[in-house]
């Protein structure tokens, strides 16, 4: 589950800026039943869901990119050419932060573990890189790696916890490049300890918008599963949202238009997808999905990611969850990450909202 993140230089942030999930002791008191409790002494609970509200330009989506970006170059990083340099977007209205190293650290809690990781990029290079880990049974912070560079010797300075990372340690500082993560080089080259930590970061948080369409086919594809379908049903039926059926019917895209299936999508097959409901006589009637309105097309594209989070106990970023949303039907699904019997593997819902800047009417 994800603690915090923090984030320093990087597109509108100038100063470091820290999201948290951690529970402060106030909420604490009236809300511990809306928690998640972790064991740990230093954080005992974590919120479920948070809400970053601001107006349009003040920075929301800037922070779901920063997070993003991170996750990114975490998976990137070993595959880049030797020479390529670093796209690290600094904060461009100051000038100092040009030449300033941008910043981020994430903070979660895995396998029994509180794992802290933190890197410092600049176009040139990895400045900085380190993983630290509290164990839930003993709560002592215990450093497995650390590299910083060195601007006497032009070179980084290292540490490498032999007891925590046990391996080819020397090849995999070896073959760690300058602009590359020792993280995503070490994984690369069959570092088990290492695995976890990178998986998690690369596959959680996982980051939905509303204003695409892609995941329809992920969500038509569970729903030509028995077991899923009744789940996407009950998930509608639990937005208010009444439905009979919901019908996919699989068909090839015709050959003049195989030009456009995206390059990381091999899949031909195209999905009908129509919602079955019932007029005033009772009888059922087929709408295609493209006579919806864009808040249940949403909700439908939505439904898929959303339910796989509440099943795996993962953490889902949703940049403005608002947007062509009934309050009724937003209020709907922030309830299912904070329903105990849905939300039984204590997944996180973490989202942007906006709200509009109250101009003084002119008289």
């Amino acid at each position: 589950m994800l603690l915090q993140f923090s984030v320093e230089n990087y597109s509108v942030f100038r100063d470091n800026q820290t999201f948290s999930m951690i529970v402060d002791s106030r909420f604490r008191k009236q809300n511990e039943h809306r928690a998640i409790r972790t064991e740990f002494s230093t954080v005992p609970y974590v919120h479920r869901q948070a809400a970053i509200f601001g107006e349009n330009g003040a920075g929301k989506t800037s922070l779901v990119r920063a997070m993003s970006f991170l996750k990114r170059f975490v998976k990137q990083s070993f595959g880049e050419s030797p020479n390529e340099r670093i796209e690290t977007h600094p904060f461009l209205y100051h000038a100092d932060c040009i030449t300033a190293p941008s910043r981020f650290e994430i903070c979660f809690i895995l396998n029994d573990t509180l794992f802290e990781y933190s890197i410092a990029l600049s176009p040139d290079r990895i400045e900085e890189e380190g993983l630290v880990a509290r164990p839930r049974s003993t709560g002592r912070a215990r450093l497995w790696f650390s590299r910083e560079y060195n601007q006497q010797t032009k070179s980084h300075d290292w540490y490498i916890n032999s007891n925590q990372l046990k391996g080819e340690r020397d090849r995999w500082k070896a073959q760690t490049r300058p602009n590359a993560l020792f993280l995503s080089t070490a994984v690369r080259l069959n570092s088990k300890p290492l695995m976890d930590v990178y998986s998690w970061i690369v596959e959680e948080p996982v980051f939905l918008a509303l204003s695409t369409r892609k995941y329809r086919r992920y969500t038509a594809k569970r729903l030509l599963q028995p077991l899923w379908k009744a789940r996407i049903l009950e998930y509608f039926k639990k937005l208010g949202i009444r439905l009979h059926d919901i019908e996919v019917k699989k068909s090839k895209l015709p050959e003049e238009f195989q030009h456009i299936i995206p390059d990381n999508e091999s899949d031909s097959t195209e999905y009908q997808i129509n919602f079955m409901r019932k007029n005033n006589l009772g009888q059922v009637i087929r709408i295609p999905i493209e006579e919806e309105s864009n808040g249940t097309t949403a909700l439908f594209d939505l439904a898929g990611p959303l339910l796989d989070s509440l099943e795996k106990g993962g953490t889902v970023v949703v940049d403005e969850l608002n947007s062509n949303l009934h309050p009724l039907v937003f209020h709907a699904i922030v309830s299912l990450f904070g329903d105990d019997t849905q939300n039984t593997n204590n997944a996180q819902l973490i989202l942007t909202r906006a709200f509009a800047k109250q101009v003084d009417s002119m008289t």
